[in-house]
């Protein structure tokens, strides 16, 4: 059975809805080779997801819409040959779409749903990797521990709003 908790965690709900969206990612090798976006941030490298089937369908239109700013961290350059990854601040939060569904992802594993968006998080050492569950396609987003809900909140605003919900489907 899964557990859902309900969060009321509205804290980026105005912030995002008034901060114009970042221009569409650009390609890798642009990526790779400019410097973070005024931050003075040097590149953080960031894993491709390994993709999917949705990722293609997906994820430009969840790219599209990542602010400059997320949970008054500003974003930053990444290194990576996929076009689908973002990152914010020092230490960074990152954003990766079109992961696979998380091995951990069982029925009966603990989910958290914010501002809408339905998350499997799972501690990993100094941070917590949140994985949007209910959306066509997975997406994943690493935050350090020091940081609060912050960054899930803003991302899930933006989440509902471009990917339309579907069923929760752990493994089993």
């Amino acid at each position: 059975m899964t557990v859902v908790l309900v969060l009321l965690v509205n804290r980026g709900a105005l912030r995002t809805a008034h901060t114009p969206a970042a221009s569409p990612a650009p390609s890798p090798s642009a990526a790779a080779s400019a410097p973070g976006p005024r931050t003075g941030l040097p590149l953080v490298a960031v894993a491709p997801p390994p993709g999917s089937a949705g990722a293609a369908r997906h994820c430009p239109r969840m790219v599209a819409v990542l602010p400059p700013t997320l949970a008054d961290l500003p974003a930053r350059g990444v290194d990576s040959p996929s076009p689908y990854v973002a990152a914010w601040g020092e230490p960074p939060v990152l954003l990766r779409c079109g992961v696979p569904r998380p091995a951990g992802f069982v029925v009966g594993t603990q989910t958290i749903v914010v501002n809408g968006v339905t998350w499997y998080p799972e501690p990993h050492g100094s941070r917590t990797i949140w994985t949007a569950v209910d959306r066509p396609v997975y997406l994943e987003l690493t935050v350090p521990t020091e940081y609060d809900s912050g960054p899930v909140a803003d991302v899930s605003v933006l989440v509902a709003r471009t990917l339309e919900v579907q069923p929760v489907r752990p493994g089993r």
